[in-house]
């Protein structure tokens, strides 16, 4: 199983990461403008928990605090393969 911790960690990375070239020549809000709640063109670590939470939450169907295969439902992809890897990488999971 993958631990809350984990998935913080990586949803953390993924959010900061993600800003890349499609965001900027899209219509959509950038990674920074959805997640920044006090509007200081930053996400600091708290936005970034904070939003990271509510998608665990949202996918905690079961509510033990642990995401499986189920509950993932087809994201555990080579998208959070690579996650997992940069998160164990970076900060030595």
């Amino acid at each position: 199983m993958i631990s809350r911790r984990k998935i913080l960690a990586c949803a953390a990375i993924g959010v900061l990461g993600s800003a890349n070239q499609a965001f900027a020549k899209s219509s959509k809000p950038s990674p920074v403008e959805r997640f920044d709640t006090d509007h200081d063109s930053t996400v600091d670590l708290a936005e970034a928990k904070r939003a990271a939470t509510e998608t665990f939450n949202k996918l905690d169907g079961d509510k033990d605090g642990t995401l499986d295969l189920k509950e993932l439902g087809g994201r555990a992809s080579v998208r959070l393969n690579s996650i997992l890897r940069q998160a164990a990488a970076c900060c030595g999971f």
